[in-house]
């Protein structure tokens, strides 16, 4: 199937003028053209005219800068008849109908959905910050994580590495150890389970107090965005 090109459609006229070919006046066939752009098979928009010609007793064909001046005229008035419809920008039209149809606003159930999703993934994002577990990955929602002097990037995250009464002791991921590891920068869809080892950590802890730990605390001056959970 052609994805995209150029579409020609138009019409013919036989007209009588003067074929150099014949050496005297015969009947010509004046075919008029627009030359479009189209994605699939719906023109986008037109392009140009072009007018060919062509003899009905020897056949021959003549272009542009082959024409006589009475063939040139001929084609000029032909050109000025020629006009742009509607149609040759139906593929414009479907676009921009695409493109608003993408930007209206879902559905009533639609968004009810989405909705429900959101509220669901809360749920389970409070859940696990309410009742933190062993080796739980904490991502921070910033770029970069400095410590020191010391800049860790671009995903940073903290591993829960004790669990208390009153509170929560990380690890924090040494992201030297897992680009040099990896060979690439570590980000949160790479995230391995081997990246809980302690070869893959700060040596330093920190500690913090479980009433402290919400959805708005910031570690490092940054939000806690996502919390997953090794699976059992």
């Amino acid at each position: 199937m052609i994805l995209y090109g150029v579409a020609s459609k138009g019409n013919a006229r036989e007209i009588e003028c003067f074929c150099p070919k014949c050496d005297q006046r015969e009947k010509l066939v004046f075919q008029s053209l627009i030359k479009s752009f189209h994605l699939f098979w719906l023109k986008c928009f037109p392009l140009f005219k072009e007018i060919n010609v062509q003899c009905t007793k020897c056949a021959t064909k003549y272009k542009g800068s082959q024409f006589t001046p009475e063939m040139f005229s001929i084609s000029l008035r032909l050109r000025n008849e020629l006009k742009y419809s509607i149609w040759n920008f139906t593929g414009l039209f479907v676009i921009a109908g695409l493109i608003i149809w993408a930007k209206l606003p879902a559905s009533e159930s639609e968004q009810k959905r989405i909705k429900e999703l959101n509220e669901k993934a809360y749920k389970e994002f409070a859940g696990k910050l309410a009742d933190p577990k062993y080796n739980d990955v904490y991502y921070l929602d910033k770029k970069d994580t400095v410590i020191g002097s010391d800049t860790y990037a671009p995903t940073a995250f903290l591993i829960v590495k004790n669990v208390t009464k009153d509170s929560i002791q990380f690890s924090v991921c040494n992201f030297e150890e897992l680009s040099k590891k990896s060979g690439h920068t570590i980000i949160r869809s790479g995230f391995k389970k081997e990246y809980y080892g302690d070869a893959y950590q700060m040596p330093n802890k920190i500690q913090i107090a479980k009433n402290q730990i919400t959805k708005d605390t910031l570690i490092f001056n940054s939000k806690i965005y996502q919390i997953d959970r090794e699976k059992i």
